[in-house]
């Protein structure tokens, strides 16, 4: 019995071994298929780390050529968020005597002039998808620095504060349901100042020019003119004291000679059309409404609160122009039966209407007509003024042609 249990025992024993052998034969295995998912494992994880060094690198890389491009541009630019605070602007404005930081949270609203926060309100913070996802508008906003205009007109510089070329686009982010939810609007703001003196320096420049030829056309050949015709007159007179054929002829020739100086008086009143001594700009539309209604058969009238008396005859020309061209536009492509023509004080603003009921201009025509050089001619002279020029078709039918610019400078451009 003891010699079974020892035998017993020892195969007990040995089947421990065994079974003790395969499960470490086992566990061999495993530990080396472990060992080569890890290995496999730390060698992609060690891809992915070289990847991502790479990716970090050549993201720091871009972002100090983003950071070297919008520290050289000129131009600001900035970032807003949902309410219209600045989250971020670029070094550009220490141009204009703002450190980044000081602007840091500050509404850029706060930095438009006074007198343009009205029109700003709607547009900086728009929120702009689709056709309107980019905006470009002109404003003046405040500066610690003035610039210094010099002009042919005037004898010192004058100082005032930057217009700039804003250009915004509204950002969006997209939640887990898909819909997009508005957080801010980023965009550029050019300083276009030096352009909008050169414009309207070169408009006045225009103007006076106009204005000396008119002038001298006047003064000069008309008055020659008219003493030719009085010397007919005189020949016409003899002649036919003396009963001589001739008359007839000298007749005919005074005649085209009076035609002639009323054409030339036309023209010099046409190059020079706002005489301030002679009732300024209402004097001259209200000659244009009555030439309209005259010659094109078109029911053409004038209507205003109250007189507009412009002290800045540079202004007046330039609304009369404005005016005389939407006209036109309305006589040769509206076909209207009724044109008016308005002007009228609104709050801060003086608004000058033209409007028709003719077959109006489509929504795409008006898109494609902004390049034509008509319309292109009243926005810049809307904006020498510091106005804004819209052009629309109205729901019942014509145009409409509307230049609005601040009556803050009104007691020299405004006096009811």
């Amino acid at each position: 019995m003891s010699n079974n249990r020892v035998y017993s025992e020892i195969g007990e024993r040995v089947r421990m071994v065994e079974d003790w052998l395969k499960s470490h034969v086992e566990l061999e295995a495993l530990i080396k298929e472990r060992t080569a998912e890890l290995q496999k494992a730390n060698e992609e994880l060690r891809k992915e780390i070289a990847v991502r060094k790479r990716t970090e690198n050549e993201l720091r890389v871009s972002e100090q050529k983003l950071n070297s491009i919008i520290k050289l541009s000129p131009d600001i630019i900035y970032r807003l968020d949902e309410n219209g605070i600045i989250t971020f602007i670029s070094h550009a404005v220490r141009e204009y005597g703002y450190a980044p930081d000081e602007l840091i949270g500050t509404r850029l609203l706060d930095l438009v002039v006074p007198q343009c926060r009205g029109k700003a309100f709607h547009r900086l913070n728009e929120r702009r998808t689709g056709f309107r996802s980019t905006r470009c508008f002109e404003i003046q906003l405040l500066s610690k620095k003035k610039i210094r205009k010099y002009s042919s007109c005037e004898a010192e510089a004058s100082q005032e504060y930057p217009y700039f070329l804003i250009s915004a686009q509204g950002l969006y982010q997209e939640d887990e349901g898909g819909i997009k939810r508005f957080i801010g609007t980023q965009g550029t703001a050019r300083d276009i100042t030096q352009r909008r003196w050169l414009e309207q320096e070169i408009l006045e420049i225009s103007h006076r020019e106009q204005r000396r030829f008119g002038q001298d056309l006047h003064d000069g050949l008309c008055q020659h003119l008219k003493s030719v015709e009085y010397l007919l007159a005189v020949m016409r007179k003899n002649l036919e004291g003396k009963s001589l054929p001739e008359a007839k002829e000298a007749s005919k020739i005074a005649g085209l000679v009076n035609q002639a100086v009323s054409q030339a008086y036309a023209l010099a009143k046409g190059l020079c059309p706002v005489d301030l001594d002679e009732g300024g700009l209402m004097t001259a539309l209200q000659q244009l409404t009555a030439n309209i209604s005259k010659y094109y058969s078109i029911s053409c009238s004038l209507e205003f609160d109250c007189p507009a008396l412009l002290a800045d005859n540079s202004v007046a020309i330039h609304l009369y122009r404005i005016a005389q061209e939407a006209v036109f536009n309305a006589v040769n492509h509206g076909h209207p039966q009724k044109i008016l023509i308005g002007i009228s004080k609104i709050g801060d603003r003086i608004v000058l209407l033209i409007r028709d009921d003719g077959k109006g201009i489509p929504s795409e025509e008006i898109l494609a007509s902004h390049k034509g050089m008509g319309l292109d001619i009243m926005r810049h002279r809307a904006r020498a003024i510091g106005g804004d020029f819209d052009i629309r078709q109205e729901p019942e039918g014509g145009t409409s042609v509307v230049c609005a610019f601040p009556a803050s400078n009104g007691s020299r451009w405004w006096k009811p």
